[in-house]
């Protein structure tokens, strides 16, 4: 698959922290105690307190919910260096506004309980759309609500490549097969 030069340093950026947390967790968990987001991040202001992973399955959500990525909020361009994902960007004083917002939301309306989320209103744009289409409200449905479309027809590889590719790393399907139980944990 090729990506177009523009992707490749994102791709490459996310490709770091990923490596770069799976061995924070893997020292942190060797201690007994998972590392918390401020004490590895730097620049951690309303995200403290939690584990490194949820910090960045939070970063996901922020992600998924405004179709953004780690590029549009962190200034990653400087070279790929880790002190660019700290450096103070106008996005990301928006985002903390937004945090502590729904937070309070969610304290004052409903006991704490994570109800209201970014994906609340921004349902996958930057911007929340503050009036909802009526077009779309009370006309048939243009398409099915219940179809995902996983991997456009825009070059994209298929579901079952990645699954090949999975079972190769994995070892081969020879090795798979072998498999007769797997242990798993998770919260």
């Amino acid at each position: 698959m090729r990506l177009p030069m523009r992707v490749m340093p994102a791709c490459l950026s996310v490709i770091a922290v990923v490596s770069a947390v799976v061995l924070i967790h893997a020292q942190g968990t060797s201690a007994g105690k998972p590392p918390l987001a401020e004490d590895v991040f730097k620049n951690v202001q309303v995200l403290r307190g939690i584990p490194v992973d949820e910090f960045m399955d939070t970063m996901g959500m922020f992600s998924a919910a405004t179709g953004l990525n780690c590029a549009h909020c962190h200034a990653i361009d400087n070279g790929g260096g880790w002190e660019g994902y700290a450096v103070e960007t106008p996005l990301k004083r928006t985002a903390r506004r937004m945090v502590r917002m729904v937070n309070g939301i969610n304290k004052d309306s409903f006991g704490g309980t994570r109800t209201i989320t970014c994906n609340t209103c921004h349902r996958g744009d930057q911007r929340p759309k503050p009036v909802p289409s009526l077009t779309i409200q009370y006309s048939a449905p243009a398409e099915d609500p219940n179809d995902i479309d996983s991997f456009p027809a825009s070059g994209m590889p298929s579901a079952d490549s990645l699954f090949d590719k999975y079972v190769q790393a994995l070892g081969g399907r020879a090795r798979v097969e072998a498999l007769t139980s797997i242990a798993a944990k998770g919260t």
